[in-house]
């Protein structure tokens, strides 16, 4: 099976839109799955029982393609100017068309262009939708390193960026190597945690408790209440409180563009009945979550009143 031009494949991403582009072999990567089983054995995870179906899939691909060779990568940065349209406030991925759809049809039209050139590869895509950690495999393939945050840095575009995996079944003749940590010593992200969600795991890597994490709360929990002590800092869905505190996201360039009616959508959302919740947060990364969730999110926020401030993003040369 002749190799595949890594070249070929970084130029055929940039075409469709993507960012960046990395490769890495697929293999094994049972450091990894140790890192994944500390977590779920101190139940860091929470309701997100999915992350212990499949966990020993997350850290090979031949599990999920077993011909799988290689681990195509890729970014689609989204930084957008901030939006500061008072409480409740949302993350800024969820500003935008939800990148489920967008970052998995870049990676059908990266797929089709490879076949034209090679007719007989066959791969996979992922983007957040298998126990496969696009993550841990950007990583691997030299896009970045994994911050105190538990995020994936990238030295341009910082932790603003969606990622995406094509799997393929052939090698290729060059394969990016994990570049270094360049976090130092910055804890910006680990003291702006209003939770205290970011910690170290026992070999020294960053370990996210997720039922400290205001994302967590406010997407992937189900119950009926927050807790008390989940201190919200205006956020309704997501937060962006770690990455606007780290200094590669001060310096990382604009990526992407809010729609001119979102501020004034997300205000018809704090006071809409079920069906027009629905209708709103249609194709949106807010559709995840039900009303239900929503007006619970909103009953939390209402009970911690927060003055909303905007500081800048730190300099990078501070």
């Amino acid at each position: 099976m002749p190799p595949i031009e890594a070249d070929l494949v970084k130029r055929l991403a940039a075409q469709v839109g993507f960012h960046a582009c990395g490769i890495a072999e697929a293999r094994s990567l049972p450091d990894y799955l140790d890192d994944l089983n500390y977590w779920l054995s101190h139940n860091y995870h929470g309701d997100m029982s999915y992350m212990q179906r499949n966990a020993d899939k997350r850290s090979n691909p031949l599990q999920l393609l077993p011909q799988a060779r290689s681990v195509i990568s890729v970014l689609l940065a989204y930084k957008t100017p901030p939006l500061h349209s008072g409480v409740p406030k949302i993350a800024r991925f969820a500003c935008l068309p939800d990148y489920h759809d967008e970052v998995k049809q870049r990676l059908f039209r990266l797929a089709d262009l490879l076949k034209e050139h090679y007719p007989e590869i066959k791969g996979r895509p992922f983007c957040d939708t298998a126990p496969h950690s696009d993550k841990l495999w950007a990583q691997q393939a030299g896009l970045g390193w994994i911050g105190r945050n538990s995020l994936l840095v990238n030295p341009t575009y910082g932790t603003f960026h969606n990622i995406g995996s094509l799997v393929i079944d052939h090698p290729t003749d060059h394969y990016d190597t994990p570049i270094s940590n360049h976090c130092d010593d910055c804890h910006r992200c680990q003291e702006a945690c209003p939770n205290k969600a970011l910690a170290t795991s026992p070999n020294g890597h960053p370990c996210l408790i997720a039922t400290r994490c205001n994302a967590y709360h406010t997407i992937e929990s189900h119950a009926k209440a927050l807790p008390d002590d989940i201190h919200l800092r205006g956020y309704v869905y997501g937060c962006d409180i770690c990455q606007d505190a780290c200094p590669y996201n001060a310096t990382a360039p604009l990526s992407a563009k809010l729609s001119e009616d979102i501020a004034e959508k997300i205000k018809l959302l704090v006071d809409a009945d079920e069906e027009t919740f629905i209708h709103l947060t249609r194709n949106t990364p807010l559709q995840r979550i039900s009303y239900s969730q929503w007006r619970r999110n909103l009953a939390h926020l209402n009970r911690q009143p927060y003055k909303p401030s905007t500081p800048p993003l730190p300099s990078s040369s501070e």
